[in-house]
């Protein structure tokens, strides 16, 4: 982009073959639309809806429950059939919803290619569909223009853009056409540029197109979330092919039962068909999609955004981790620490704001200051050095908004992001004054006096050195620090002028970053856990070598380096130094993505952590990416997940999460085969005693379809630490023996007996094995209401189809069975606490 926003417009219009007084010949228009293609954002390989039935075909559990249909018909049990059959309708119905919603979302953004575009060719100005724009077409853009391509600004009046979806900024942005000198490290920070998604809130404006269709930065946005879309739900597909591989073993637990019972002919086929139809008598598509929403919603509450499921995966191989310093390494906020005017270093605590030169440093950072505070509630919005001016002010009684009011801003120029300087132009009582403030060495560049005592004098070769050696003491304090400078005017000035030049120099301010807490305890883990940590930052690299040993990341200066040293090595000085180098200072995207392309390239998976589109090729080039602070939405989803500010303490979490999500499936997975067990054993049990059948199909029903699901997730939700085999099988086994011992005490009402042990000891279960907390309406409190309201229901209803009588002694067998199996539980799991 640099190419387009670092020249001026003459020369981009002339290299792209264009006219700004007559547009491109509708000739050129064929040509370039026959090179570049049409200003269409491809999306590639968007499934159909006869692709998203195809994928979910492949589903292997779906293959089993069709298999065991086919077998129910063969065998002349309709019903048993119908019912799988329907059963297995409502879980591609299910899944299928999700799945076109997915791909729904991604048609929305299809629609970006549809819009009207006024553009000028042969001299006459012409609405077209926007996907007939071609590179080099002059756009003529209005209030409420939708923006179809990439622009560089040729002219502007007034424009005011909003940008929130493709940088993430939440406010309206000035644009201009003036070049930019030097490079930009984020697309917010291209003010002569407009990009497509973009919306036109006010003015108008002449652009050129530079970029059209997947070239745009919002086409190369888009086209990685397409990719990643077929890789962030591979959490539902592991819950899935752990069940049909337990499916599979209960259906040879019941096959060996079948074989091993005596008697023979219809009634023991039909026992082992319904013992089948019990195994497959799971809504599998509920479970996995509602315990993705609960590990959602409860990473939510600790600010994290899970995009990609398959982060729980993703994160185990991950051998190199990118961190940046702000959010990580030190908190984002700054604190005002030091003050060096008048020849002299002074700290927050010794500063006088009745001192002239002080008084003129404190000013000039509220009025070349955008930054809002409120004092009341400590909210804040903008810059992290100017938050921290403005707060430091308002401690010594000096608030923006009276500053500003007697020092009415006229105008802000543009900042120039090669020598990182600020100036506004206010008029004050003695006529107007230039503010400026930034990085030292931009701000002394254009300074040929400076204050001393209140008196302006000629900046000497002395006061520079000076002045920089303030600046080397504040950063092996690793402080941040930002120079102030002034010029006044008898006259209003204008934009035109060369305002930054003749600056009279006035003194430095040192911020602090405070660490974040446990900062070096998390790069130990890192590093214990066979993970390299390193560190992008903007710091200078003293700043950035303090810093780094202060957390013990290094040991040596060798250890840090900057962009401008690295972008002068040879291929082979690159790799050796990236090899010892654990602090890159001041690196632009583009080596940022080199960087992390040498790790890729020598077999190291790689996180990364992203924030604006310049970060979209780190973000597309790393095996594990999170989106921090204020990417936009379209960003957050090309990444594995969003966390507001520390990505290190998420990554944390989602490794720990990991290994807990293992755990949960299988203790879920537990549940499961408990339930299945006992209900073949007694199916079988029963039969082999009076040869018959125990279940009616809506009992089984009831238990394996509704009761079963909301304890499955119960248990998956926030169950204890995983049971090992021989406590799971003793666990089974009370479960088998006490649900046969309810049919010999409860011969009259065998079904409801059953079913109320069963469902009983399956309620004592999860609350048994799961950690509840009953202090606030959670989601495990609400799955065990569900759950107990199902039971319910069920006995009622199981009840009244066996016309069961309620009577004293049948209520005290139940509830003493259940009990027993209740203090059976708990002694296995005090047992396996211990």
């Amino acid at each position: 982009m640099q190419e387009y926003y670092g020249r001026n417009w003459i020369e981009v219009v002339g290299s792209l073959g264009s006219n700004i007084d007559k547009g491109l010949l509708e000739y050129d228009c064929t040509l370039r639309r026959e090179k570049y293609g049409d200003n269409i954002i491809n999306l590639g390989k968007t499934d159909g809806k006869w692709e998203i039935a195809k994928g979910l075909l492949k589903k292997k559990y779906i293959y089993a429950s069709i298999l065991i249909g086919l077998f129910f018909l063969l065998k002349g049990l309709n019903i048993l059939a119908l019912i799988n059959f329907l059963l297995l309708v409502f879980d591609i119905a299910f899944k299928s919803y999700y799945e076109f919603k997915r791909k729904n979302d991604l048609d929305i953004l299809q629609n970006l290619n549809k819009s009207k575009v006024i553009v000028l060719r042969e001299g006459i100005e012409r609405l077209i569909e926007a996907d007939e724009i071609v590179k080099g077409d002059i756009v003529l853009l209005k209030k409420n223009s939708f923006v179809s391509a990439d622009l560089r600004l040729v002219k502007s009046n007034g424009l005011k853009v909003e940008e929130r979806s493709i940088t993430g900024e939440d406010f309206i942005k000035e644009k201009y056409e003036s070049k930019i000198h030097g490079q930009v490290s984020s697309l917010g920070e291209m003010n002569n540029m407009l990009f497509r998604g973009s919306f036109v809130k006010e003015g108008t404006a002449m652009g050129i197109v530079v970029q059209t269709g997947n070239d745009t930065e919002l086409g190369k946005l888009l086209d990685i979330i397409n990719e990643n879309s077929y890789n962030k739900h591979t959490m539902e597909k592991k819950i899935e092919d752990i069940i049909l591989k337990a499916m599979l073993c209960l259906i040879l637990v019941e096959l060996i039962i079948y074989l091993v019972l005596p008697g023979s002919g219809f009634n023991k086929e039909e026992i082992f068909m319904y013992g089948l139809f019990s195994i497959v008598n799971v809504c599998i598509p509920i479970i996995s999609f509602s315990y993705s929403k609960i590990i959602k919603k409860r990473l939510l509450k600790e600010d994290i955004d899970i995009i990609n499921f398959s982060s729980f995966n993703l994160v185990n191989d991950v051998k190199v981790i990118f961190i940046n310093k702000f959010g990580n390494i030190t908190k984002n906020e700054l604190y005002f620490d030091k003050m060096y005017t008048n020849e002299k270093i002074f700290n927050n605590r010794e500063i006088d704001i009745k001192d002239i030169n002080i008084r003129r440093i404190l000013d000039i950072s509220l009025l070349a200051n955008d930054s809002k505070y409120n004092n009341d509630n400590n909210w804040t919005k903008g810059d992290m050095y100017e938050i921290a001016y403005v707060k430091y002010c308002t401690e010594q009684r000096m608030f923006k908004a009276v500053i500003d009011g007697e020092n009415k801003r006229k105008f802000e120029i543009s900042k120039d992001t090669n020598k990182n300087v600020i100036t506004t132009v206010n008029k004050c009582d003695k006529g107007y004054r230039a503010n400026t403030r930034g990085t030292i060495d931009g701000v002394l560049e254009f300074c040929t006096h400076i204050l001393v005592d209140g008196i302006e004098r000629e900046l000497n070769s002395q006061d520079i050195e000076k002045i920089k050696l303030a600046d080397l003491c504040f950063s092996r304090e690793s402080l941040l620090t930002e120079a102030f400078a002034y010029r006044s005017f008898s006259y209003q000035p204008s934009k035109s002028e060369n305002i930054e030049s003749n600056l009279v120099f006035v003194g430095l301010v040192a911020l602090e970053s405070l660490f974040v807490e446990d900062v070096s305890e998390d790069i130990e883990k890192l590093m214990d856990n066979g993970i390299l940590p390193l560190i992008f930052t903007d710091d200078n690299k003293i700043v950035a070598e303090m810093l780094g040993r202060k957390i013990g990341l290094i040991a040596s200066s060798k250890e840090v380096i900057s962009g401008v040293e690295l972008d002068s090595l040879s291929e082979t000085e690159l790799y050796k130094v990236i090899s010892r180098t654990r602090i890159f200072c001041r690196l632009t995207p583009e080596l940022k993505t080199k960087v992390i392309s040498i790790f890729n390239d020598d077999g190291f998976k790689v996180a990364v952590e992203g924030e604006t589109l310049g970060d979209l090729s780190i973000v597309k080039s790393a095996h594990f990416s999170i989106l921090k602070g204020k990417a936009s939405t379209l960003l957050k989803r090309c990444g594995e997940l969003y966390v507001k500010e520390n990505g290190l303490k998420a990554f944390f979490k989602i490794s720990e999460e990991g290994i807990g999500l293992d755990k949960s499936i299988k203790n879920g997975i537990k549940v499961y085969s408990t339930l299945l067990v006992a209900e073949i054993v007694t199916l079988n049990w029963y039969y082999a005693l009076v040869d018959l059948r125990l279940f009616e199909l809506y009992t089984l029903m009831f238990m394996n379809f509704l009761l079963l699901t909301p304890v499955v997730l119960l248990v998956m939700n926030s169950g204890r630490k995983e049971l090992n085999k021989k406590k799971a099988f003793i666990r089974g086994s009370l479960f088998s023996v006490l649900s046969v011992l309810s049919i010999g005490l409860l011969s009259e009402f065998n079904e409801f007996a059953a079913y109320m042990i069963i469902g009983g000891m399956l309620v004592s279960y999860g609350m048994v094995n799961s950690k509840l907390s009953f202090r606030t309406f959670n989601t495990g409190v609400k799955l065990l209401l569900i759950t107990i309201i199902i039971y319910i229901l069920g006995g009622v209803l199981i009840g009244f189809m066996n016309s069961v009588i309620y009577s004293k002694n049948l209520a005290i067998i139940i509830g003493g069975l259940i009990l027993i199996y209740l203090i059976g539980d708990l002694i296995i799991t005090k047992w396996q606490d211990s």
